[in-house]
C-alpha cells in the first residue's frame, strides 16, 4: 500500500513537471513566433498553426515540406506557420487540433486541404479540456504528425 502511495504521489508530481514544461514551450515559441508575425497579424482574424512532431525523425521531411503549411488559404487568408515543436510524445494517429468551437469548419477546411500529404488525418475536437485556458485565442491550430508522405 506503501508504495502504491508513493507512485501516486511520484506520478503528480511528474504530471506538475509536465504542465510547467509544456506552458514554458508555448511561452517561448509565442514569444519567438512574434517575431515572425506581420504587424497585420495581430488581428482577431490571425490564423496560427503550430506544428507538433513525436521526435525528430521527421524535422527534415517536415521543414522542408513547410510550403504545404503555408499555402492553406481559408476564406482568402493564408495561415501562419508557428515554429515546428518536438513533443517528445508517442503520437498515434495524424490529428489537426482545434480548441475554439466556432474554429471547427476553419479545422475541417484545413484538414481537407491536409488529407492527401497526411494519411489518416483526423479532426480532434479540444474545445472542452481547453474551454478556461486564456492563451488560446479564436484561430489557433495544431497538427500533430506522426508521419507525413511527400
Amino acid at each position: 500500500m506503501k508504495f502504491i502511495l508513493i507512485a501516486i504521489i511520484a506520478a503528480v508530481s511528474v504530471n506538475a513537471q509536465l504542465d510547467k514544461l509544456i506552458q514554458k514551450n508555448v511561452d517561448i515559441s509565442i514569444k519567438s513566433s512574434s517575431k515572425l508575425l506581420r504587424s497585420t497579424d495581430t488581428t482577431a482574424n490571425v490564423l496560427r498553426l503550430w506544428i507538433h512532431l513525436k521526435d525528430s525523425t521527421s524535422l527534415k521531411a517536415v521543414s522542408d515540406s513547410i510550403d504545404l503549411f503555408k499555402r492553406i488559404k481559408i476564406q482568402n487568408t493564408t495561415i501562419n506557420v508557428m515554429p515546428i515543436q518536438i513533443v517528445n510524445k508517442n503520437i498515434q494517429t495524424n490529428e489537426l487540433r482545434f480548441f475554439k468551437e466556432s474554429d471547427k469548419l476553419t479545422a475541417e477546411e484545413i484538414a481537407k486541404d491536409l488529407k492527401k500529404s497526411l494519411p489518416g488525418l483526423k479532426l480532434k475536437n479540444m474545445t472542452s479540456q481547453y474551454r478556461n485556458i486564456k492563451w488560446i485565442q479564436k484561430g489557433h491550430f495544431e497538427i500533430w504528425i506522426n508521419r507525413i508522405v511527400l
